[in-house]
């Protein structure tokens, strides 16, 4: 796929890391910024929202608590941009709880977790 940037674009470049042919688990992410700029003031807003964007593995990488914080926006995005998908994914999910619930009383299946005596 190819894309060549129009005027005052900047491109977040995300590209997984192989070692002997196998993913080695990790992203590298990189920038790629238009030549041509009639704006200055908007190719720095534009920076300065792909430079956090490119950050943000970094800086979940060095504060691991920080990801939690991440997941409710996470979500957002992806029902905006697949809401059909998303609905039947939380179906599913759902479906696949490790108990059931009734009230107050919890049935555990075949493959619940639990601390202690259950």
């Amino acid at each position: 796929m190819s894309y060549t940037l129009k005027e005052g674009e900047v491109a977040i470049v995300i590209r997984p890391q192989y070692e002997d042919g196998e993913f080695s688990g990790s992203v590298a992410t990189g920038l790629v910024i238009s030549s041509e700029t009639k704006d200055p003031i908007a190719m720095q807003a534009s920076m300065e929202v792909a430079l956090t964007m490119a950050a943000a593995p970094l800086f979940v990488e060095d504060y691991p608590d920080a990801e939690e914080a991440f997941d409710e926006y996470r979500h957002t995005l992806l029902q905006d941009l697949f809401p059909e998908q998303y609905e039947e994914s939380k179906k599913a999910v759902a479906e696949s709880r490790e108990y059931d619930k009734k009230d107050n009383v919890l049935t555990l299946k075949a493959w619940t977790k639990t601390e202690g005596n259950a």
